[in-house]
């Protein structure tokens, strides 16, 4: 099965089927990013957000340094890999973005607090729900942006 998702998976921005809208946010935010501030992506499993992000990294010569929450979550172990790399520069890119995929799985929000606070590059958090209580402290520093669901016509006429 996983071959057929690389097999169609888009190779740029412009090949994304359905959340166009939140796609030219992320660029926005990337090309305007300021610092001790970080997106918060959110919405269904498969509709695009990771993806999105590995493609504007590789799009805009970014490095990019991605983290499950699950394999981490507790704080210490956050510190000791992101916040040291948050302060390197990168040898072969222009840049880095922090991705943090699955947030719900965090014990708690303040080592990712920290990060956006300490990095000299953009954050980028997803979660399927970002409403968690748990993950309610980070909206102070995120902006959310919200992926839909991708309609099955959108999916069926890039497919063909």
């Amino acid at each position: 099965m996983k071959m057929f998702f690389q097999k169609y998976e888009p190779r740029s921005l412009t090949d994304f089927s359905g959340n166009r809208e939140q796609i030219k946010k992320i660029l926005s935010f990337l090309r305007n990013w300021k610092k001790q501030k970080a997106l918060l992506l959110h919405g269904p499993s498969g509709t695009g957000k990771t993806l999105s992000i590995k493609i504007a990294s590789r799009d805009m010569g970014m490095e990019l340094v991605e983290s499950y929450a699950s394999d981490y979550r507790g704080s210490s172990a956050i510190r000791d890999s992101l916040l040291k790399a948050s302060s390197q520069k990168s040898m072969f890119y222009k840049g880095k973005i922090f991705l943090i995929d699955d947030a719900e799985a965090l014990d708690t929000t303040k080592p990712i607090i920290e990060l956006i606070e300490k990095s000299a590059y953009p954050v980028i958090i997803i979660a399927n729900n970002a409403y968690e209580k748990k993950l309610r402290a980070l909206h102070k520093y995120c902006s959310l942006i919200k992926f839909d669901k991708i309609p099955q016509d959108e999916i069926e006429s890039k497919l063909k």
